[in-house]
């Protein structure tokens, strides 16, 4: 499946999102920041990137963030703009843009050409489906699912810590996706954050210790990585995880 890519990407204080009622029930435009505090909800996409050998990809946030500065979070999270007909169209482009490109080159053309190719060489395969027995056959490219679709008709109250501590408020709905990376996929070849992989296990156990198994890496998770270990996500993360043939 191959996507259209926009020329250039909206600054994030310029952005636009559609805004939607407690029930994903749309409502109209609203910039991007006038979300924090605010009755109305977006839509939002989560990536979990998992390996070959069932680890899952965290990324540090930086410390000059909007927010959540410093903190671990899942592999990748966007918004799902206006163009975007699919969150399945939102997440590809995430996971290629905030991976793969380097976030100083801003909207560069070398840039634009690494999206496409990536997002091009992606192979969406619809709903996660439990029976599925053929999901290490391709090796050499991403394949992901969407999962649990009533999980993405439930709002979802969170918050986002601002730089200087205080907690706001922010209501979505979380669009959830698993990707399977290739085999050549390795950290050192990602832009823009820290990272690290984990398997699940090891990732409950560093939210409960607050350091990351055999490291004296502080984890410090963000609310979002917090509520999803504790919501209905994280069965179907499990379930992904254990059908990785290793």
């Amino acid at each position: 499946m191959s996507f259209d890519l926009p020329n250039e990407k909206v600054s994030q204080k310029d952005q636009l999102l559609l805004s939607y009622n407690q029930k994903r029930e749309p409502l109209g435009i609203q910039p991007r920041d006038s979300f924090l505090n605010s009755k109305n909800a977006k839509v939002v996409v989560w990536a979990f990137v998992f390996t070959q050998d069932r680890k899952v990809l965290l990324h540090r946030r930086k410390d000059n963030a909007k927010d959540n500065r410093g903190m671990w979070d899942k592999s990748v999270g966007g918004h799902v703009e206006r163009s975007d007909l699919e969150s399945s169209k939102a997440i590809a482009r995430e996971v290629a843009e905030e991976l793969y490109t380097d976030e100083c080159l801003g909207n560069k053309y070398d840039n634009i050409s690494i999206v496409t190719e990536i997002v091009k060489s992606m192979k969406f395969l619809g709903e996660w489906d439990k029976n599925e027995m053929n999901l290490n056959a391709d090796k050499d490219s991403f394949k992901y699912y969407r999962v649990n679709y009533d999980f993405s008709k439930k709002l979802i109250n969170s918050y986002r810590i601002l730089p200087n501590g205080q907690n706001v408020k922010i209501n979505f709905f979380a669009d959830a996706f698993v990707f399977l990376a290739p085999k050549s996929f390795e950290t050192d070849k990602l832009f823009n954050s820290d990272y690290i992989l984990i398997d699940l296990n090891g990732l409950m156990r560093a939210i409960e210790t607050g350091v990351f198994p055999n490291t004296d890496i502080e984890c410090n998770p963000t609310p979002d990585l917090k509520y999803i270990i504790g919501s209905p996500i994280w069965e179907n993360l499990i379930d992904f995880s254990n059908h990785i043939v290793m």
